[in-house]
């Protein structure tokens, strides 16, 4: 059996459409879900990769809350957080994540001028 793509889509989107409204009876919601879905067809039309997108739209509640509990219970919340050798790993491990990338494009970037250079 093959279905035509143009109404596996349709059908994917009305069931969606439907889902959204009858979860809260919220025509916003039936908004937010277009909204959020032209969104991500331009994210995808940009070659954005969207897993971190949904895993910070998934935890980014829970962290949020967990963060402000713990700005509440702790009397310096900086120092509470920067005393603890965990959160200094993490911390570090995710300063590594953002500047590497951006030595090895730099790296690059130097490595074609010299080539260019040489010749």
């Amino acid at each position: 059996l093959k279905v035509p793509y143009r109404a596996l889509y349709a059908a994917l989107i009305l069931f969606m459409i439907i889902g959204a409204y009858s979860l809260n009876n919220n025509p916003v919601e039936v908004l937010l879900l277009l909204l959020f879905g032209v969104l991500g067809y331009g994210l995808r039309k940009l070659r954005f990769d969207t897993a971190p997108l949904i895993l910070a739209f998934v935890l980014g509640g829970p962290i949020e809350f967990n963060l402000r509990q713990t700005m509440m219970l702790a009397r310096d919340p900086l120092d509470y957080l920067m005393g603890r050798p965990i959160a200094l790993t993490i911390l570090a491990f995710g300063l590594l994540l953002i500047v590497l990338p951006m030595f090895s494009k730099v790296r690059q970037k130097l490595m074609v001028a010299r080539a260019v250079n040489e010749l």
